[in-house]
């Protein structure tokens, strides 16, 4: 009984990722940029469609990249950026941590060309921006089905966004769904590239663990 219940559950969650979602009008909206910004917020989204084959449905996935534009060291999250260096930040339900992890997206994209068909929107952001991104990460290190990649997000881009950049938030919304919103904006991108030679993390406490995926390891 119990079994069921739960097998019934995930069914129920999975439709309403499917149907539900995020806002979705006609209007155009421009994200922005300032000379004094340090990094470059990015928030990706990917419906999956690429990497899907008959009998198996990819959901897709959200996440979101940092790239550190000045000349000092930066924070997000536990993560110390480098100038120049750019890190991939999102939730998974891995089974050694359900919530944030770093640089899987770009270790996927640069190792096996995945989530092609991507889609993202791109903005500034201040060194202040960057300590209220970092306190977003650290009040949100979980993974559920109602707080799943795409409400991580959405949810901490709306933490710096303007007005006109905010994305309406939803119960669940689905990777599909932030696709044509993004898609309203007039400079979004297609697979934009995310540099990186760091390695998959996720923190246990403050201590940084590395993790290979294919391996387990």
């Amino acid at each position: 009984m119990l079994k069921k219940f739960f097998v019934n559950l995930i069914l129920l969650i999975l439709s309403v990722n499917i149907l539900s979602g995020c806002e979705n009008t006609d209007t155009k909206r421009q994200t922005q940029m300032s000379s004094s910004d340090v990094a470059i917020l990015t928030l990706f989204t990917f419906d999956g469609k690429s990497e899907s084959v008959f009998g198996l449905m990819n959901l897709g996935h959200s996440f979101l990249s940092v790239e550190n534009i000045s000349d000092n060291t930066i924070n997000i999250g536990k993560m110390e950026v480098e100038p120049k260096e750019t890190i991939a930040v999102g939730t998974w339900s891995i089974s050694a941590h359900f919530g944030v992890w770093y640089n899987v997206e770009s270790n996927y994209i640069l190792e096996h060309n995945k989530y092609d068909g991507r889609v993202s929107i791109s903005r500034g952001i201040s060194k202040n921006d960057c300590e209220k991104i970092s306190q977003f990460i650290l009040e949100n290190d979980k993974w559920t089905p109602f707080t799943n990649c795409s409400k991580f997000a959405i949810k901490l881009w709306n933490t710096v966004a303007t007005n006109e950049e905010k994305i309406k938030e939803s119960m669940i919304c689905s990777p599909s769904k932030l696709k044509k919103v993004i898609e309203q904006f007039e400079n979004y991108q297609i697979n934009k590239e995310i540099l990186t030679d760091n390695k998959m993390i996720y923190f246990d406490k403050n201590t940084a663990i590395e993790y290979d995926l294919e391996k387990g390891l």
